[in-house]
């Protein structure tokens, strides 16, 4: 057998005369295939592998690759454009090989080149973006997270694992409007890019590193854009740490239950910076499995905030709607004992010193979107609740207002009294 037949058949699966199942991101069909017929079909594409695979078939990182520079052109067509459709083990694409180089030379030299580190989930981001562009065009497929309230995926790199976290945009076919105008639906992406900026601006460091990502090939019906979000490894929830009687309850009846010895002892580094930043976005789904923990060396945890699609309302938690009016949309932390006390001196001077004007110019830059006219509606009033809740936050942490009753406030807010129906439509 040549080296192209044991390419073909080892790279693309194939054994003798048996079927060949071919997958992509819209459907998977098994054709009567041989190797002579796929041979035929892309023979001017697989030539250049004789010289890039050796006898075990193998992609192997060899001078001889230098030669390959007429072939380029046909070698990115066959992994980019049939390869995709084919089962192979991408990560024989090794990093710093020669043919990375040839496939894409920025993913190349972006594993040697300097780059900005995402404090967060400590991922290089410049590579990290690439290498997600990379691996969706060689057609490894977004993963579903199943039994999820909204489409999440997740972004794998060659080797299958997890890059991070893509929400697509929510279009509802009838034009539905949420009176909230936040986040849940239409705006979530937007509010998840959003929440990162905030943090990066603020230096909370809480809120992996966000931004937007369209897909060439989403399934049929799920929106191509939407927010990708650095994943964040070896971080289990917080509610994994905690000890108590349903963590799903209202933060006011779960206060008790969570007034225990080995709760108290739980050293997060971060917390008030976590409350800061909820209330400050108004994010009110800041449950237990939202906020994740990152062990620290000295035994404390340094807490991550993910899941804020929730943030940026253009109304007070007040003026909910009564469907989101629910445990699950509070700050749920409020009923830790850590959220009791005050904050400390040095928390104060943070929320006393923070550059508001900056929170809003990014809040102008980051929050709206043409393609989502809902976004430039609501922008207005989305600043002014944000600066009604900075108000509140301040003057009862100068107070020294415990911060689960300053979390309250919140909620309880300023009625608009100007919005009478729960929805409209657009």
């Amino acid at each position: 057998m040549s080296i192209l037949d044991k390419a073909i058949s080892n790279i693309l699966f194939l054994g003798g005369n048996t079927p060949l199942t071919i997958e992509n991101s819209e459907s998977r069909s098994t054709i009567p295939s041989t190797t002579s017929l796929i041979r035929d079909s892309t023979q001017e594409y697989l030539d250049p592998l004789k010289k890039i695979i050796d006898q075990d078939v193998k992609i192997i990182a060899s001078s001889e690759i230098e030669q390959l520079c007429d072939e380029t052109q046909k070698i990115r067509e066959l992994f980019f454009n049939i390869l995709p459709n084919y089962a192979y083990n991408r990560a024989e694409i090794v990093r710093e090989c020669p043919l990375e180089r040839i496939l894409d030379r920025d993913v190349y030299s972006s594993h040697s080149a300097e780059d900005i580190i995402d404090p967060v989930s400590e991922k290089r981001i410049h590579e990290t973006l690439l290498e997600a562009d990379f691996s969706l065009r060689l057609g490894i497929q977004p993963d579903e997270l199943k039994g999820r309230f909204k489409k999440t995926y997740y972004i794998l790199d060659r080797d299958t694992q997890p890059l991070g976290i893509f929400k697509p945009q929510v279009k509802k076919w009838w034009r539905f409007a949420d009176r909230y105008g936040a986040a849940e639906e239409r705006e979530a992406h937007l509010a998840e890019i959003g929440a990162s900026r905030i943090d990066q601006l603020l230096g909370t460091r809480l809120v992996p590193y966000t931004t937007t990502l369209t897909l060439k090939n989403p399934e049929p019906s799920t929106e191509p854009t939407g927010s990708f979000q650095f994943f964040v490894h070896s971080a289990p929830p917080l509610y994994d740490y905690l000890q108590g009687d349903n963590l799903w309850a209202d933060p006011k009846v779960m206060t008790h239950s969570l007034n225990t010895p080995a709760n108290h002892a739980l050293q997060l580094r971060n917390f008030e910076d976590l409350t800061f930043l909820d209330m400050l976005t108004g994010n009110n789904d800041g449950h237990f499995k939202n906020i994740l923990c990152k062990p620290t060396q000295d035994g404390g945890l340094q807490l991550v905030a993910i899941d804020n699609g929730n943030a940026f309302p253009w109304c007070t938690d007040q003026d909910l709607p009564f469907y989101k009016r629910t445990p699950l949309h509070t700050y749920k932390w409020r009923a830790l004992p850590h959220a009791q006390r005050p904050y400390s001196s040095e928390a104060l001077h943070r929320i006393k010193t923070i550059d508001l004007q900056s929170v809003i110019a990014a809040m102008r830059q980051v929050l709206v979107d043409t393609k989502t006219p809902s976004s430039l509606g609501h922008m207005e009033d989305k600043i002014y609740t944000l600066q009604d809740r900075y108000e509140t936050i301040l003057q009862e942490a100068q107070e020294g207002v415990p911060i689960a009753d300053i979390a309250q406030s919140i909620i309880d807010g300023k009625p608009d009294d100007d919005q009478d129906d729960f929805f409209f439509f657009i």
